[in-house]
């Protein structure tokens, strides 16, 4: 694996000014497809045409540009099933970019990650990896994603009967939809865990011992299903664990390629120096990482 992870980054390095944008499009693409498939709102928005015009659009433009364009996606299948439900989810959209803007988050196109996470049954590895290489930048849009993931469940199952012609069946079907979504426990549960999942594994491993990152990936993990447990306890909402538990140990079999891949160090190897200048004495920790033609 790490020879093959030496020559992937050779490779990444040479050809990085076409392969950057062709994974951003790749990812776009595939975020804009996955959630029409699954709100099933049928206008032409959802031709698969307009998901990779969008994605193509994105390939030459940050990565924050990916949740912008799926929520003009969105907002655009919305527009012949309910003129309602296009304001409110603007409305919506917008102050969840307020948010972003706010606490000065970073990293916005995890907020179009954790949906397409779910939707592929891995919630819990995003924070993972957020915890490990983004920092505490990530927990806003980690809990931002997870929102608009759950909104879009309901707003797959809300568009038949908000676009009832009946004024009376319209009102409340408007009424149960946002009575539901704002009141979802679930969402709160899941919510709680995934964010607490990337403050504890940004915290140990920010600690910078040997296999602080293998530790951060456990924890991490760990964390993920005693906060959602305790949440749901609290919160009186029932979790389908058999598909958490899976969903967990995809998580941590994902997560532990993704440590070989970007942080394969040689903890046995590892170098203690000391040296000092006229102001300052200097401590050093040297770990050495693993080669490919270097015995593990």
């Amino acid at each position: 694996m790490l020879y093959v992870k030496e020559n992937l980054q050779k490779y990444f390095a040479q050809n990085d000014y076409w392969l950057l944008p062709v994974m951003k499009a790749s990812f776009a693409f595939l975020c804009f497809f996955t959630v029409n498939l699954h709100i099933h709102l049928g206008s032409m928005f959802a031709n698969p045409l307009f998901s990779l015009v969008a994605a193509l659009l994105c390939s030459f433009l940050p990565t924050s540009a990916i949740p912008v364009f799926g929520g003009l996606l969105i907002l655009g299948a919305l527009y012949k099933t309910s003129m309602e439900l296009l304001v409110s989810s603007a409305i919506l959209f917008l102050l969840f970019a307020l948010m972003q803007n706010v606490f000065k988050a970073r990293y916005a196109i995890l907020i179009a990650a954790m949906p397409l996470a779910f939707y592929l049954h891995l919630p819990f590895l995003i924070p993972i990896i957020a915890g490990l290489s983004l920092g505490l930048a990530s927990i806003v849009p980690v809990a931002i994603g997870t929102v608009v993931y759950y909104y879009l469940t309901y707003l797959a199952q809300a568009s038949p009967s908000v676009s009832t012609k009946d004024i009376a069946e319209m009102a409340n079907a408007y009424a149960d939809f946002f009575t539901k979504f704002f009141s979802d426990r679930t969402m709160v549960a899941f919510a709680v865990a995934l964010t607490a999942a990337v403050l504890i594994v940004f915290i140990i491993r920010s600690i910078g011992f040997d296999y602080d990152w293998i530790v951060a990936l456990l924890a991490g993990v760990l964390t993920e299903f005693i906060a959602l447990f305790v949440s749901a306890k609290i919160l009186n909402v029932s979790v389908s664990w058999g598909n958490e538990i899976l969903s967990g140990v995809l998580a941590l079999i994902l997560g532990f390629i993704y440590v070989i891949l970007f942080h394969a160090a040689n903890y046995e190897a590892t170098e203690r120096l000391q040296f000092e200048d006229d102001d300052y004495y200097y401590y050093v920790k040297a770990v050495p990482k693993f080669k490919a033609d270097q015995p593990s």
